[in-house]
């Protein structure tokens, strides 16, 4: 059993008599029954909420301290849910109005993306969403903590993971409708093979096309599917390859459109990364998650913006605007904006760097290919800087998304302030089409002019401190909040309990108290790290996790306790809570100060960002 193998390792830790106590119920501690899932009524995110949550308002829940507490107790005293702490401001682009909404309900659709032609779990393509958006989250806090030095160095499997997760999100409910629509005009070079593909899969509905090709980039690394359209390639050649790609005529049994669609965008765009200008802010629209913008030789296409929060977006260029003549003749508001290819360092002493003529370049890109498609590859190192924009270029940006916000669509903002900036400059744009999208925004205007500008935000009072956690603990326990791990929601009250916040709530003074103990038992019985062994003070735990990784870091964690001797379950959510929390603490600790021991126990759960 890979667990009974871990404690064994992490038995060797431990010194003299403790150990044999320890290990001996360790076995019997992981040996639990799985039940399967109940299937239920999911709303599913087509923005991620890690994204959402970098949004909030610094006022989300209320302006007073007071406003909070009779927000909360008339809430109590209705009997109904207490306020909503993830809340964003949103613009409802149809309606002229703005206002607050959950994060958890909002920018999202329900079953979005449920497969009910799976009898074995309906929810698989979510679940394994939300693996893909807890390692994606990991990669963008690590590209915000990167912002004050200007560049970010990232192996090749955490670029992949990157480039798949935002390749994916063109999910939105109005988009999957047409994507593979056989009967949708822009579809009809595939129309052929969408009605040959549904029928040897045995597929009813264009949807179904969908779905499959989302399990199918889900389930497969992305060096495979790269892989599998490079060898289409060679099949094909370039003449009939490239009618393809330009969807003029596509065969009806071409083997894999969906690797084909996957490897164009992959190896037809770079990566850069932006930052907003100092006192901007990047707004977030409906679709602009992962927005197609600009125009090359008529074809659309130039780039592909993805804002991950009011500070930074992810811009891919079209490899083609490289070259002067095509980059002056591109219909794009973006292409003054300075992105420049990362630094690549490769696992591997072979040169890809230079041919002598096209045989040559030919062998090298083969060779290159090959390479990448080895486990030594994912440990190349790539380097990008992170673009500062000017307040010209940061509205542009934001005047790209609020041109594409549909009519009956929303826009999401951080600050008012910027937002007001923001709004302005839209209304002040010489471009056509913007002037005529400003009665759109003519409300949010108003609003936003009529509000008075905020005050210096002063230093968090102990009571007011006290109260956000209160509001938050009880509208966790009340059932308020949703999250889709219990490593999520304890992560909800971890984030308040940092180490310089004057809290005094008594849930609060006892989780700190706990942990110290649990943590003071712990190292009594550990050997001395090795002397190589450096605490890391600056290491960080992750914000999310899947469902699947979740369980496997509280069975591992609830089992060490156990195994030293704490017990803080009682049945209920509250204490379920408690502990959750208490665990994240402890974790947070050994990530820390004994790293060497968290990697043994947690072999298979990635929690720690540093």
């Amino acid at each position: 059993m890979e667990v009974d193998r871990r404690f064994t390792a992490f038995s060797e830790e431990i010194t003299g008599a403790e150990r044999w106590n320890i290990y001996r119920s360790s076995a019997l501690s992981f040996c639990t029954i799985s039940t399967p899932r109940v299937s239920k009524d999911q709303y599913q995110h087509y923005i991620p909420r890690f994204i959402l949550r970098r949004f909030q308002p610094e006022d989300s829940v209320a302006k007073t301290r007071d406003q909070k507490r009779q927000a909360y107790k008339a809430a109590k005293k209705a009997g109904s849910a207490v306020p909503e702490i993830d809340t964003i401001s949103f613009y409802d682009v149809e309606k002229g109005v703005l206002d607050r909404r959950p994060a958890g309900k909002a920018y999202g659709e329900m079953n979005l993306y449920k497969d009910v032609g799976d009898p074995t779990n309906v929810n698989y393509i979510e679940e394994k969403f939300s693996e893909l958006e807890a390692k994606a989250a990991h990669l963008i806090n690590q590209i915000h903590d990167a912002r004050p030095k200007r560049e970010i160095t990232i192996k090749r499997k955490q670029l992949e993971t990157l480039r798949k997760f935002i390749f994916l999100h063109y999910r939105k409910a109005t988009q999957v409708a047409s994507y593979f629509s056989q009967d949708h005009p822009e579809n009809a070079p595939l129309a052929t093979w969408i009605r040959k593909f549904k029928e040897k899969k045995g597929f009813e509905h264009d949807f179904d096309v969908w779905l499959f090709g989302m399990r199918y980039y889900l389930d497969t690394p992305h060096h495979a599917i790269i892989s599998t359209a490079e060898e289409l390639k060679k099949k094909y050649g370039p003449a009939k390859l490239a009618e393809m790609i330009l969807r003029t005529q596509v065969d009806a049994d071409f083997e894999n459109w969906h690797a084909m669609e996957y490897e164009s965008i992959s190896n037809t765009y770079f990566l850069g990364i932006c930052e907003a200008a100092d006192g901007e802010e990047f707004v977030l629209g409906t679709n602009g998650f992962g927005l197609w913008e600009g125009l090359i030789m008529g074809e659309s296409g130039a780039h592909r913006l993805c804002v991950i929060s009011p500070q930074l977006a992810i811009i891919l260029r079209n490899v083609l605007l490289q070259l002067p003549g095509l980059r002056a003749m591109a219909q794009s508001s973006l292409s003054d904006i300075s992105l420049e290819k990362a630094d690549t360092q490769y696992s591997t002493s072979q040169d890809f760097s230079s041919a002598k003529d096209g045989k040559g370049l030919q062998e090298i890109a083969a060779a290159l290919a090959a390479y990448r498609a080895t486990p030594k590859a994912q440990n190349d190192l790539f380097t990008f800087k992170i673009t500062k924009l000017t307040a010209h270029q940061t509205h542009e940006i934001n005047e790209v998304i609020m041109l594409n916000v549909n009519p009956n669509g929303s826009l999401t903002f951080c600050s008012p302030v910027s937002a007001l900036n923001t709004v302005r400059a839209f209304t002040a744009s010489k471009d056509p089409y913007s002037q005529r999208r400003k009665k759109d925004y003519s409300a949010l205007l108003k609003e936003l002019t009529s509000k008075p500008p905020p005050t210096a935000n002063s230093a968090p009072s102990q009571d007011s401190e006290d109260h956000k956690f209160k509001l938050v603990f009880d509208s966790i326990v009340n059932g308020a909040m949703e999250f889709k791990s219990e490593y999520d929601r304890a992560h909800r009250v971890f984030r308040l309990l940092k180490d310089d916040s004057p809290l005094s709530h008594p849930i609060a003074v006892e989780i700190r108290k706990l942990t110290g103990t649990i943590v003071e038992r712990w190292t009594s019985i550990l050997r001395a790290p090795p002397k190589s062994h450096k605490p890391r003070p600056e290491a960080n735990l992750v914000e999310i996790l899947s469902e699947e990784d979740s369980d496997k870091f509280y069975s591992v964690m609830k089992t060490l306790f156990s195994m030293l001797g704490v017990e803080i379950q009682d049945g209920t959510v509250l204490m379920a809570l408690v502990e959750e929390t208490i665990i994240l603490c402890v974790v947070q600790w050994m990530a820390r100060n004994r790293r060497d021991v968290l990697e043994i126990l947690l072999l298979d759960v990635q929690v720690v960002t540093v």
